[in-house]
């Protein structure tokens, strides 16, 4: 897809005035007001791309020489935070306007410098999963295996924020269903163009299954769901069975959709609601087909099937095959 082409895709909806920052129907013009021409290595121009506002008004009707040098000075800010994003915290960026041209030509330049690396990492992790060894021991482990940003490599935001979020699930995802992140930080030194990155979780306590409540539940009883159950009451919490639980009720017929999820409620932790919602799929379905092979020449396939004949979820499957030459 050209420039151009992307832009008229951009107007497509209302958008955010250049002028007042207000929202107006914008108008597009079939030759663009202005052309932009982005220096900047590989790595760096798809994001600068993606941030600079410059970009996406090229076509606007309305542009007139004193817009154009206010979206030409907010391109030099918005290509520097797009930069520090991936770790370049002192970009050099330079814009200039050749208004001779036809249509007028922006020029953007982006000078990387050297890149922030990652100086120390600390992850701490505070709550009973610090001394709890029984349960606390595997998630803080596979947080630490799975992190992600090892010392000298280059400071990126977008990895930074993944990291942070994997570990949050991963100590989500075991016993402790309520952890939650207390403090993160990336202190960035511009001048040693190195990077301290440091986070806190808070585990909460050990979470147990308690009972299942079930909305959605139309046609059948709470125990067709119950009864697929891959946890007891009082066994710890896990993501593993949940999802196993999910799997098995997908796979019965019975629904075209199913969400489970322990509440994270602390008060009771010993004894949490598991809340289940189901959408019910259609009771009966019907298949037919037919194919050809060099073997047997024609064949017909058909498959019916009910998965509530008697109104208390009794399945039937009636399955078909016929071959023959012809």
């Amino acid at each position: 897809m050209t420039l151009a082409a992307a832009t008229l895709l951009a107007f497509g909806a209302d958008a955010a005035d250049p002028a007042t920052g207000g929202t107006v129907a914008a108008e597009v013009t079939a030759e663009p007001a202005y052309r932009v021409v982005i220096n900047a290595p590989p790595p760096l121009r798809p994001v600068v791309e993606r941030s600079v506002g410059l970009l996406r008004w090229q076509t606007y009707a309305d542009m007139t020489a004193e817009l154009l040098d206010r979206l030409a000075r907010e391109a030099i800010e918005e290509a520097r935070e797009a930069a520090a994003t991936e770790g370049y915290f002192s970009a050099v960026i330079d814009i200039s306007i050749d208004r001779s041209a036809k249509p007028a030509t922006v020029t953007l330049t982006v000078t990387p410098g050297e890149a922030t690396r990652i100086a120390t990492v600390g992850i701490d992790i505070a709550g009973p999963a610090a001394t709890d060894a029984a349960f606390g021991i595997g998630p803080i482990a596979t947080i630490n295996e799975d992190w992600g940003l090892a010392k000298g490599e280059v400071f990126r935001q977008a990895a930074w924020s993944s990291a942070k979020e994997r570990a949050l699930a991963t100590l989500r995802a075991s016993p402790f269903a309520a952890a939650k992140i207390v403090r993160s930080e990336a202190a960035i030194d511009p001048d040693t163009r190195t990077g301290n990155l440091s986070l806190e979780l808070e585990s909460g306590p050990v979470f147990r299954f308690g009972d299942i409540e079930i909305e959605g539940l139309v046609r059948y009883r709470p125990s067709i769901v119950r009864n697929y159950s891959t946890f007891r009451p009082g066994d710890p919490h896990g993501q593993a069975p949940l999802e196993q639980f999910m799997r098995r009720l997908n796979a019965t017929g019975y629904f075209s959709s199913v969400q489970a999820a322990i509440d994270p409620d602390t008060t009771h932790p010993e004894s949490a609601t598991v809340r289940v919602a189901v959408i019910e799929a259609p009771t009966r379905s019907f298949e037919g087909g037919l194919g050809y092979s060099t073997d047997v020449r024609y064949t017909a396939k058909i498959n019916y099937r009910d998965v509530n004949v008697d109104g208390n979820g009794l399945q039937m499957l009636v399955d078909g095959q016929l071959d023959g030459r012809i």
